[in-house]
């Protein structure tokens, strides 16, 4: 059940970040949409905090520095779709993909890099057809 819910919040959002673009969005106002989407994020994360009353892992330092982090990627993140979707130049068929292709080469780049990782033989496959799917995405349609 976690896979296809997966599968469709992430294409649910996916849908939603291109339509908001469409209809919302201008060059003037790209990142105060950006903003607005993590200012209503932090909204509404602060009130589940509020209402769950436990949150010791805010007393933790590396809880704020992690999360800073983590929060400056995902918004040069959605910025960068957001201009990716604007400009025009590939459809947003294409942008998505190559979007969501590019985390995970970041994120394995990071794991190998931040935290020593080392990849099964399975997982470097999976690299490659990254990729490749890299490739055929940019390459022109014929």
């Amino acid at each position: 059940l976690l896979p296809l819910m997966i599968f469709v919040g992430s294409g649910a959002a996916d849908i939603g970040v291109s339509v908001a673009q469409r209809v919302r969005t201008t060059s003037l106002n790209e990142a105060a949409f950006t903003t607005m989407c993590f200012g209503s994020a932090s909204l509404v994360s602060a009130v589940a905090l509020f209402v769950r009353r436990d949150h010791p892992a805010l007393r933790d330092a590396r809880t704020w520095v992690g999360g800073a982090a983590l929060g400056a990627v995902n918004y040069a993140s959605l910025l960068f779709l957001i201009m990716a979707l604007g400009e025009g130049a590939l459809p947003a068929s294409s942008i998505f993909p190559l979007m969501n292709i590019v985390a995970i080469l970041f994120a394995t780049t990071a794991g190998i890099t931040l935290f020593k990782e080392r990849l099964s033989v399975r997982q470097w496959i999976g690299i490659a057809c990254c990729i490749t799917a890299l490739v055929l995405i940019m390459l022109p349609a014929a």
